[in-house]
Order: C-alpha cells, then structure tokens, then sequence
C-alpha cells in the first residue's frame, strides 16, 4: 500500500512546474502536476489528492486562475477537504494572502520562495 500523500502542483511555467515537482518527490511524497485550472481540476475529479500548490495568476487560454480553482475546490463537498496553497508573486502581496485566506486556502507563499520553505509548509500540513 502506498503511504505517500499525493500533492498536485499548478504552475503554468514548466521550469518552476519541474522544479517544485522533483524537491516535493524528493521530500518523499508522490506529486501530479497541472499548467492549467481545467487540466488540475481532470486531476483532482480522478485521483485521491491531499494537497494542492498553485499559483494564483495562470497564463493559461482557460482564463482562469488559481483563486477559481480554490473557489471550485472550496465548492464541492467531495473535495472541500483538500488543503490549499495558492502562491503568486503579485505586488500587492497583503491583498493576494488576505483574499487566498478568505476563501479557504491554509497557506500563501510569495514567489520567489525558497524551496525549504514550501517543504516545511507541506510537512506541517500533511507529515511525511
């Protein structure tokens, strides 16, 4: 039996996409990725998904972002329990972590972050 939590990671940049896959896997847990809203939603709807990190702004043609994706999780009672965080690197910080707050996400981090950081976040949410 498997006792790895599964993450799904959203980034529309393929390069941050890798690299936050391969230091989650590393850390020990089984990690999914996503660039798109629509492609992560596919994903959670099918898989058994502890923990979600994704970035707010998605330059994706679905024009949706990481907010809807949280607002449609938060939204539907067979997956309101799965954990959140969104990250963005927004200037307006303050208003991106109160607003990812208010609608249910449990964490928020600003790009550039370091890796450890987003490992130790990830670890109070889930163990290892």
């Amino acid at each position: 039996m498997n006792d790895k939590h599964n993450i799904l990671v959203v980034e529309d940049s393929s390069t941050l996409l890798e690299m936050l896959k391969r230091s989650l896997e590393k850390a020990g847990y089984c990690v999914q990725t996503a660039e798109t809203p629509g492609e992560a939603w596919k994903i959670l709807t099918t898989s058994n998904i502890d923990l979600v990190v994704s970035d707010i702004l998605l330059g994706s043609k679905e024009a949706q972002t990481g907010y809807h994706l949280l607002r449609r999780i938060k939204g539907s009672p067979e997956l309101e329990h799965i954990s959140v965080i969104l990250m963005s690197d927004k200037r307006k910080e303050e208003k991106a972590k109160m607003t990812a707050k208010r609608m249910g996400a449990v964490d928020f981090l600003k790009k550039p972050f370091k890796m450890d950081d987003l490992i130790e976040k990830v670890r109070q949410l889930l163990g290892n």
